[in-house]
Order: C-alpha cells, then sequence, then structure tokens
C-alpha cells in the first residue's frame, strides 16, 4: 500500500513539475505573441501610410506637371 502511494505522489510531482514548465512556456510564448503583433500593427500602419502617401503622389504629379508647364509655355509665349 505505502509502494503504491509513493508511486502515485511521485507521478503526481512529475506532473506537477510538467504543468509549471508548460505554464512557463505559454507564458513566455504570449509575450512573444504580444510583441510580435506590435511589431506588425506598427508594420500595417507604415504600410497604409506608404500607400497614402503613393496615392497622394498620384494625385498631385499631374496637377504640378500641368501647372509647370503652363508657367514655362506663358514665359516662352508671352515675353
Amino acid at each position: 500500500m505505502l509502494n503504491l502511494m509513493d508511486d502515485i505522489n511521485q507521478r503526481l510531482n512529475r506532473q506537477d513539475d510538467l504543468l509549471l514548465e508548460f505554464h512557463k512556456a505559454f507564458i513566455q510564448h504570449t509575450t512573444e505573441a504580444k510583441e510580435t503583433k506590435e511589431l506588425l500593427n506598427e508594420l500595417l500602419d507604415l504600410y497604409k501610410g506608404g500607400k497614402f502617401m503613393v496615392t497622394l503622389v498620384k494625385f498631385f504629379v499631374p496637377i504640378v506637371a500641368t501647372v509647370s508647364a503652363i508657367v514655362l509655355w506663358a514665359k516662352e509665349h508671352l515675353k
């Protein structure tokens, strides 16, 4: 009977050790996932900002080119 109790106690102690190890690994993984999420959110914000800048440039480049062409034409032809 005592031998069986000792065996059960050893198994329970091993389970406790494994659960503690799993808990530590889970906490570490959760921390790393939070850091990765923050970095991905920052990267996504940069991507959205880049898309906005491309759209802005696509909108203003033709306007600036047209105004520049008009100014140059006026300079040459209205002397």
